[in-house]
Order: C-alpha cells, then structure tokens, then sequence
C-alpha cells in the first residue's frame, strides 16, 4: 500500500543539494580521481565503508533548468522506499555535473541473463514482472517515474544461479531497479538524445534503451516542458517499457529488432507488435497481460496498480487468524511506544534471528495479509482499514498515531524490515542471550562497555546507509537525548539489560541491576548466564540496506 509522503518528527530537515567539497568529505572513488567522461561511478562512504553507485550527470543535458523543481524531485525521490528500488540517498552538485548517490545493487542484471540466452519459465517471468510491478505503483503513486526503463535497469538480487544455469543453494532472489527518477527531469529522453547525437552534439544512447523506448517517445509526443504536473502522464512510458521487458524474457527477443538504430526507430513508430507461434506454449493470460502494456496509444495502457490485479501477476490473498492477529497488534502496541534506541536493538534482534525462524515466518505472513493492493509496502490507512474491517477487540486508543511509529524512516510506508521489528514478541527484548547478543554488536572492541559515542558512531554508520546526512543527524540527536535521560556513564551489560526492560522516558527499579552487576564486578558471577558464550561477529553493513521483499522467492533464475 501506498500513502502521500508525510513529515516525521525524525527527518524533518530537508534534503538539500550539497556541494562538491560534502561530496569529498562523505565518499571515496574505488578508481581514483574522477575523469571528465566518467558517468558512473562506484563510491565507498567514508564512516560505514558500505558500496554505492553514483551517477554523474552533466549539467548542460539535465532537461529541467528549475532549481526548486530539482530539490523537490530529490525530496521526493529520497522518500521512495521500496524492496524492488535501489534507493536514492543523496545528491551532490559542482560546477558542471550533478552527482546522484544510490544504494549499489551489485548482481547481474537482467540483460546480462537475456544476452547469455538464459530461459525463463513463464511462472518466474510472472514473479519478476510482479515485483517490478510493485515497485512502479509504489513510485508512480508517489510522483516518481523512470523514464528509462529497460533490462539493463534491473537487477537480480542475489543472484542464485550462474549464467550457465548451474543452480547453488543462496537466499531467495528478488529484482531491483537502478537509476530511479532520472529520466525527463534530469536525464532526457531517447529520442531526444538520438537527434542530438545526430547533429554530433551527444554520445547516442545504448541500443537496449531504444529497444524498450515508446512510440510517443519516438515521435516525440511527450511533453517535457512542465515538470511539475507531467508525472502521471510518464507513468504510461514506464508501462510500455515494462512490457517490452516481459516479451523478450518470455520469447527470447524484443518486440521490435532491426538492423540499425535508424531502422528500429522508423519500425517502433510505423510498425505493430508481432506475436508468433512461441506464444502457443504460453498461457493466454501472460500473453494478454503484455498485449495490455503494449498498447500503442499510452491511454488504453493499464497503470502499474491495475496491472497487479491482472490474473497473470494477481497474488492469492494471504490468510491470517485472528487470534495471532490480536496478538501482534498487542506487540506493536508496546514496541512502537518505545524510542527509537529500544527500537534499533529491535532491529538487531529481528536482524539476527533465523531465517527458519516461526514468529519471523508469521509476521511476514501478517504483512502480506495487510498488503491488500499487492505493492510490497504497507501504508498506516490500509493497516488500519484492514484492521476495523476485521473488529478486532483493540486496546489501542489511536490505532492511526499507533501505526505510523512503525514508520521509523519517515517514508511514508512500512516496509517489512520495520513491520518486523515492530511486531516481535516484547519478551524477545528480554531474552538474555538475545540481548547479550545484541549488546556484543554495539561493544564492538570488546570492552564490556559502550558509550554514548560508540553509539552515536554505529547509528551514524548504519543509517548513513540509507539516508542523507541532515536526516542522519537528527536521528542520532533523538537517541543522544534518549540516552541522556537513562545514563550519563558508559553502558555495560546490566546497564543494557535495564534499558531494554524499562519503559523509554521512564525509571525502573534498579536493585536488581545493580546487585547482578555486583556480583559480576566482585565475585565473576554471571547472573544472567550468557556471557560464557563468546560473541558473534555482527556486520552492522547489514542493516544499512533496502529491507527485503515479503514476497521473494526460492528457486528463481
């Protein structure tokens, strides 16, 4: 589900383009200096040493000239989360490029598998569509298109098979989008770049990108001129491009295939779509779902929302008893009034349970139980919606208020890593070996203490991720003054126990910390009888990415 984007009480400063001097001081190059003709980049932050992918664009071939139409693109592109989008972070500006900074989804993409003549049975063609699908409702819903859509846009993430289609046992594999929001605004479109690269005056776009570009684009239909209100016009060109991705990894080959670019466009705008006898050994359904995104005039094409109510990508309703229902409302109810420390040691006990784990298992089938519309995230409305429709008997005064502290970024929606953490059983937060666990991936020297700046530091590391600087700062402002109502020392393990078992904003009684910690200090008695078990290494990179799909699969090309 889906919802406009709303201010959170966490990241209410704006995303601003900062300069290039921020630029240098946040990320380093994997190649050295930058060259002039460089267009993507591969970057290493500087305080987590987590990847990403920048694209740098130059600024004379950025269509929109309006600078306040610019910063809104970016704020509402940041606000984009979805599992199936590598999610942009921040953007950078000098002189004479911009600098778009995205989480790396390092996997081969889809054209990759296509150009090594991998075969995709149509139930796996479905499921990638499907995710796709999610993604664009999510980011049409919300303002933002591609404009630029093709194979070599997507990526499979992580891949679980090699291109020769030796199958090996790894996570299940979902799809993701590169290079969101950049086309018409800040990138233009292809046909624009192929007149412009006729008249010697642009480097010609690759010749995928043509393959997979709309016929109003190719003849030049698409109005570029008004960049505040023509987002739901574009959504149709992301359609049609998603279709010619569905045809070829069905049959094989493009819609349209020519011997020369010039050939291909005259083809794209004179020409219909052929379909020929490999359809036969496909299902009616897959081949009328592609004929409905290929339509030639843009109105007749379904949105991405329609297209997950088609019969070839509809999802079976999950089911969900009710009892187990009331039970993880009766979960969120208490995680969710905790602050946002509590909840990030949430994040690390959810993070390092089992895969096999049951609850995990549970919850993740109550979010997709939630998920009425099928678009892989959760709004605060459908949540609620879904919940009165059941007359749940709820002790929650504001169910609205309630639900949207599971949306701890502030995106708008609840993705499955926050959903989660939320719904987690509370007495999970009180497992010793669970915390212990958890209190070892914040000591990480080993001291047997952390402090207020080992926290800070590893919240900074994590969050930067995901997420601009100006947001990072305000959430560690929260925790700092979260903290500071608890402690003013160092944090140990008893200290960390109390934390976790006391209400946030509130005392509890602390005889019981301060005689097990005692013990320890005096006599090496370990109260809580888990720090004999040595600690794992935890790789906070972990958390400083996407949340994955509630809908992946196992078994995926």
């Amino acid at each position: 589900g889906t919802q406009a984007q709303r201010e959170s009480t966490i990241f209410t400063e704006p995303i601003s383009v900062k300069g290039n001097k921020a630029f240098k001081e946040r990320y380093a190059t994997s190649k050295g200096p930058i060259k002039n003709n460089d267009r993507l980049l591969t970057l290493k932050h500087l305080d987590n040493e987590c990847g990403y992918i920048c694209r740098r664009i130059p600024r004379n071939q950025v269509p929109c000239k309006d600078k306040r139409v610019i910063t809104q693109h970016f704020q509402n592109l940041n606000a984009l989360e979805h599992p199936h989008i590598c999610k942009f972070v921040e953007a950078f500006e000098d002189e004479s490029h911009l600098y778009l900074v995205y989480e790396k989804a390092d996997s081969t993409t889809l054209f990759k598998y296509i150009q090594a003549g991998q075969s995709f049975a149509e139930e796996d063609a479905a499921e990638y569509t499907r995710q796709i699908c999610m993604a664009l409702a999510v980011a049409h819903e919300q303002g933002v298109v591609h404009g630029r859509l093709s194979p070599t846009k997507v990526v499979i993430l992580p891949e679980d098979r090699d291109l020769d289609g030796e199958e090996e046992d790894g996570p299940p594999a979902q799809v993701k989008i590169c290079d969101m929001g950049q086309g018409f605004i800040l990138r233009e479109d292809c046909q624009r770049q192929l007149n412009r690269a006729f008249n010697n005056k642009a480097e010609q776009p690759r010749q995928e990108l043509v393959e997979f570009m709309p016929p109003e684009v190719a003849w030049e239909e698409v109005i570029v001129d008004n960049f505040e209100d023509m987002a739901g016009q574009w959504q149709k060109l992301d359609v049609w491009s998603l279709g010619c991705i569905v045809y070829q990894m069905l049959t094989g080959v493009p819609p349209h295939c020519a011997a020369s670019t010039e050939l291909l466009v005259e083809k794209l705008k004179t020409q219909g779509i052929e379909y020929g006898d490999e359809w036969s050994e496909l299902s009616a359904e897959a081949k009328e779902c592609v004929e409905s995104m290929l339509k030639v005039n843009a109105g007749l094409r379904p949105n991405a929302s329609a297209l997950l109510r088609h019969p070839w990508l509809r999802m079976p309703r999950a089911r969900l008893p009710k009892a187990r229902l009331a039970r993880l409302l009766s979960n969120i109810r208490t995680n969710a009034s905790e602050g946002h420390f509590k909840r990030m040691v949430m994040r690390v006990i959810a993070h390092q349970l089992p895969v096999e784990c049951r609850e995990v298992d549970h919850i993740e089938q109550a979010f997709r139980f939630f998920d009425r519309n099928g678009d892989g995230v959760l709004a605060v409305p459908e949540i609620c919606q879904c919940i009165r429709k059941l007359d749940v008997n709820l002790q929650i005064d504001d169910l609205e208020n309630t639900m949207e502290l599971l949306d701890r970024d502030g995106s708008g929606t609840v993705n499955l890593q926050e959903f989660v953490a939320g719904a987690l059983n509370p007495r999970l937060s009180q497992s010793h070996m669970k915390l212990w666990s958890a209190f070892c991936a914040f000591d990480r020297d080993r001291s047997g203490t952390v402090s207020v700046d080992e926290i800070e530091a590893i919240v900074r590391n994590v969050e930067a991720g995901l997420l601009a600087k100006e947001q990072v700062d305000s959430l560690v402002r929260e925790i700092r003054n979260e903290l500071k109502t608890i402690t003013t020392k160092d944090v140990d393990f008893d200290q960390f126990v109390y934390i976790m078992a006391t209400p946030t904003g509130k005392q509890g009684p602390a005889m019981r910390r301060d005689l097990y910690r005692t013990a320890y200090d005096l006599l090496g008695t370990d109260c809580y009888e888990v720090r004999k078990y040595p600690p794992q290494d935890w790789n906070w990179q972990q958390l400083s990415q996407t949340a994955p799909s509630a809908y992946r699969r196992n078994n995926l090309v």
